[in-house]
């Protein structure tokens, strides 16, 4: 099944694939996206794609993808090696670690105090200092997987809501968008972790945590750029 974007304005339309090319155009490297319309995942046609003496060939901005082998795959990443020909024009190799796009969230209340996690996190062997964060769901919209995270790990559900733009954390090798948001009138409620989840709540003024980012105390990329464009998005608005 292939999704065609349509219009800007139409909701991408799938039909099934129907004879050998079709299946062999259609298959990777047209890369996974969410889509705008119902948060669906969903495939979308790459920008340029030939066929040169039958092997298909996918140009990447200046590089040339002819083939790509996954390496590794799980729920939450997947790991591809491409052959690529270099801008150079000589052959060589690149790797990709896939992550579910996520978002991170800046609860901030009447008071300008803001709400931080401290969790202990696998892949640095230390706790760390962040706002909430997690993976957008299969059929969520950014909004929606905002809002499960923040009642999830805080307890809390916010009226007021702001986009604040898309993070990639890592942009050589790793492709993860995260959607940042400031969540705004505040209800505290109970909190829903999952069994992975230790989670101290920290209370601090937005000042504070301004100058956490900024003296590393956050390192958490997509938080140390939440908190700093929530900053600049009261200060222009007060």
């Amino acid at each position: 099944m292939s999704c065609l974007p349509q219009t800007n304005h139409e909701e991408p339309k799938c039909r099934d694939n129907q004879d050998s090319r079709d299946k062999t155009s259609w298959s990777w490297p047209f890369s996974a996206q969410i889509s705008p319309f119902k948060g669906a995942a969903c495939y979308f046609r790459a920008p340029s794609v030939t066929f040169v003496a039958n092997i298909m060939i996918h140009e990447n901005g200046p590089w040339k993808i002819t083939d790509t082998q996954i390496k590794y795959k799980n729920p939450w990443i997947e790991v591809r090696e491409d052959a690529v020909v270099r801008p150079d024009g000589k052959p060589g190799i690149f790797g990709v670690v896939r992550m579910k796009p996520g978002v991170s969230v800046l609860a901030l209340d009447d008071d300008d105090q803001v709400y931080l996690t401290d969790e202990f996190h696998y892949a640095i062997g230390a706790r760390s200092l962040e706002v909430v964060s997690g993976g957008i769901d299969e059929g969520e919209s950014p909004l929606e997987a905002a809002r499960r995270e923040l009642k999830e790990e805080l307890g809390i559900e916010a009226s007021a809501w702001t986009p604040l733009g898309v993070v990639n954390p890592f942009t050589t090798v790793i492709e993860s968008p995260a959607h940042l948001f400031l969540a705004m009138d505040l209800s505290l409620g109970l909190r829903q972790l999952e069994g992975t989840e230790d989670i101290t709540v920290v209370r601090v003024p937005l000042a504070e945590a301004l100058k956490m980012a900024i003296d590393s105390r956050v390192t958490h990329g997509p938080s140390c750029t939440l908190i700093l464009k929530t900053a600049e998005f009261l200060r222009k608005r007060r």
